[in-house]
C-alpha cells in the first residue's frame, strides 16, 4: 500500500504541473487539500526528482518564475505512469477492503461491484483514488462533467459523494446534488476534472449506497422510481443461465416445466433492465406488468421495421 501511495502521489503531482506551472508550495498545498500522505516540501522535492528519473518525464524548474512545468518531450511518457497507477488504484483499494456481501462491497458500501474486477478493462479510473477518499471522508466535490459525449453540454457540479459503483466494466460515482435534490450517477470516464471543496452537508438526504441501489439493476433512475413485480417466461435452456447467474437478489422461480420456466423479480424497471430483457432475444418473454410487455413489444416492432427497410 505504501508503494501505491507513492506512485499515486507521483501521478497527481504530474497532473497538477500539467494543468499549470506551479511553485513547490502550490503543489504541496494542493496535495494537502486532497489528503495525500507525506507532503512535506522535502518529500515533494524528492518526488519531482524521482518522476524525472523513473518515468523519463521532463519536469523543468524556471528560476525566474520559481515554478515547475512539464517539458513538451514528456507527452509520450504519461501513459506509462497513468496505466500503472490506474491498475494499482483499483486492485489495492478493492483487494485491501473488500468483504463478502450481496454484491461485493467495500468499507460500508463505499464501492459496489456487480462484475469481476479486471484492472486493464475498467474504464475511466483516473480519479478513482481521490473519489474513494472523498466518499469515505464525506467530503464535498466540485466535478467538471460531460453528461454525454457532446462537449457542448459540459457542466460543473457541486456534489456529495456516496459511493463508487462498477457496472459492465465502467465505473460510476454515485452522488447527491443539493442544487436539484437529485441523486446522480456520473461516469468516471466523462469526468473532466475533480477537486475537493467545502460544502454544507444536506440534512436527512444522504443514504447508504446499498439502500439506494436496492432492487435496481444497473445505475440509472435513482430518483422517484418504485420497485414492482416483474414476471418473465424463459426457454428451458435460457432458464439454466438465469438460474445460475441471477439477475437480481429478489429473483424467484415460480414455475418449472420441461420446456420453460417462469421467474419473478421485485425490481425497479429502468433502461438497463429493459436492455437486459432484450439481450435474451426470443428466449425470454415478459408476462407482467402489462406496460413493460407493451414497451418491449414496441421496441421489437421498431427493430423489425428497420430491418424490413432493406
Amino acid at each position: 500500500m505504501a508503494y501505491h501511495n507513492l506512485v499515486s502521489r507521483h501521478k497527481r503531482i504530474i497532473e497538477i504541473i500539467k494543468s499549470r506551472p506551479c511553485s513547490l508550495e502550490a503543489i504541496v498545498s494542493q496535495l494537502i487539500r486532497e489528503d495525500y500522505d507525506n507532503t512535506s516540501l522535502r518529500t515533494i522535492q524528492r518526488d519531482l526528482l524521482d518522476i524525472r528519473s523513473k518515468y523519463d518525464i521532463d519536469i523543468q524548474y524556471s528560476k525566474n518564475r520559481k515554478v515547475y512545468e512539464v517539458g513538451d518531450r514528456s507527452q509520450n511518457n504519461f501513459d506509462k505512469i497513468y496505466e500503472h497507477v490506474d491498475r494499482l488504484t483499483v486492485t489495492d483499494s478493492i483487494n485491501k477492503n473488500i468483504f463478502a456481501g450481496k454484491q461485493g462491497t467495500i468499507n460500508k458500501s463505499f464501492v459496489i461491484t456487480d462484475s469481476p474486477i479486471f484492472p486493464d478493462r475498467n474504464s475511466g479510473i483516473e480519479y478513482f483514488d481521490l473519489l474513494l477518499k472523498a466518499c469515505i471522508g464525506s467530503k464535498g466535490l466540485r466535478v467538471a462533467y460531460r453528461p454525454s459525449f457532446d462537449s457542448s453540454r459540459d457542466k460543473v457540479l457541486d456534489v456529495y459523494p456516496i459511493a463508487l459503483k462498477q457496472f459492465r466494466y465502467r465505473w460510476y460515482l454515485t452522488c447527491f446534488d443539493s442544487n436539484d435534490d437529485h441523486y446522480k450517477t456520473l461516469a468516471l470516464d466523462r469526468i473532466l476534472s475533480v477537486e475537493i471543496v467545502k460544502l454544507h452537508a444536506p440534512k436527512n438526504k444522504l443514504i447508504q449506497a446499498d439502500e439506494l441501489y436496492s432492487s435496481l439493476y444497473g445505475v440509472s433512475m435513482l430518483n422517484s422510481i418504485d420497485a414492482e413485480i416483474v414476471k418473465i417466461k424463459s426457454s428451458k435452456m435460457q432458464s439454466d443461465y438465469i438460474r445460475t447467474m441471477p439477475w437480481d437478489a429478489s429473483q424467484k422461480l415460480l414455475e418449472e416445466t420441461d420446456s420453460y420456466c417462469i421467474f419473478e423479480f421485485f425490481i425497479k424497471i429502468n433502461y438497463e433492465f429493459k436492455q437486459l430483457i432484450l439481450m435474451q432475444g426470443a428466449e425470454v418473454e415478459v408476462l407482467e406488468p402489462v406496460f413493460l410487455r407493451k414497451e418491449i413489444t414496441g421496441t421489437i416492432k421498431d427493430m423489425l421495421d428497420k430491418y424490413k427497410k432493406r
